[in-house]
């Protein structure tokens, strides 16, 4: 599994860049299932935790955590 962190999307990607590839990548289209919603019980408030995957089948696939 890949990781990039925030410094090395800093480092090679530009923001318009990034902009433009983004736009790009929901033109194409993918699969986007609902995310996944799940509550996370603390001694505190409370939490919740999102899981947010998309993927184009053969290509490439994220989560958003």
């Amino acid at each position: 599994m890949l990781q990039i962190t925030r410094d090395q999307i800093a480092e090679a990607l530009d923001r318009p860049s990034l902009v433009e590839c983004l736009r790009a990548a929901f033109e194409a289209g993918c699969e986007a299932p609902v995310r996944h919603h799940h509550e996370v019980a603390t001694s505190g408030a409370g939490g919740t935790l999102l899981l947010m995957p998309a993927w184009q089948v053969d290509r490439y696939l994220g989560v958003k955590i």
